[in-house]
């Protein structure tokens, strides 16, 4: 509709996650900075916690980590008002992995193991899959290696789980649609 604002900004959103994809990061940028305007106009706090978001990462693939961890912390701080765990849980994963960018890794660990309870606290698999990734990676820089290990066994098993999950999904979808 003309005059949808928020409208506007999903689209200059979904725009900027294409140039993101082609790694078209300068034009993927510009897109998510325009989204943030807009969003701020509204003053729609869910949309500039995931713009934010969206910033992070692409200052993230550009390896501007201090620029991406400026909006991870903005992100972090909306999601947290809104308590909005899931973006909580990607914020802290974004922040980590700009910390362990910079070789701060204690840093890094401390906002890994922030996403792994947020994510145990909601159960959500991918959250935790991915805490515990990045906690194996941080702990093995820290020549940790009992740790990593650790971590590394528990990655393992959960991504075998969320795989065999997905393929019970995938076998029901095409018993049903064959049926």
């Amino acid at each position: 509709a003309l005059g949808d604002k928020q409208g506007e900004a999903l689209v200059y959103c979904n725009i900027g996650d294409l140039y993101f994809a082609q790694e078209n990061y300068k034009e993927a940028l510009a897109n998510d900075l325009m989204a943030l305007k807009i969003a701020e106009e509204l003053a729609d706090n869910q949309l500039i916690n995931t713009t934010c978001i969206l910033i992070g990462k692409t200052y993230f693939a550009m390896k501007q980590y201090k620029e991406a961890l400026n909006y991870y912390l903005k992100a972090l701080k909306s999601s947290t008002e809104l308590n909005d765990k899931e973006n909580m849980i990607s914020s802290c994963n974004g922040m980590g992995n700009c910390y362990e960018q910079q070789n701060d890794y204690f840093r890094a660990l401390t906002y890994y193991q922030k996403a792994l309870t947020l994510s145990k606290e909601i159960k959500l698999k991918t959250g935790i899959r991915n805490a515990y990734s990045n906690l194996a990676s941080a702990n093995e820089k820290l020549k940790n290696y009992e740790k990593a290990l650790y971590y590394n066994k528990l990655f393992s098993e959960i991504k075998d789980t969320l795989l065999s999950e997905e393929s019970l999904k995938q076998s029901a979808e095409l018993n049903t649609r064959y049926e």
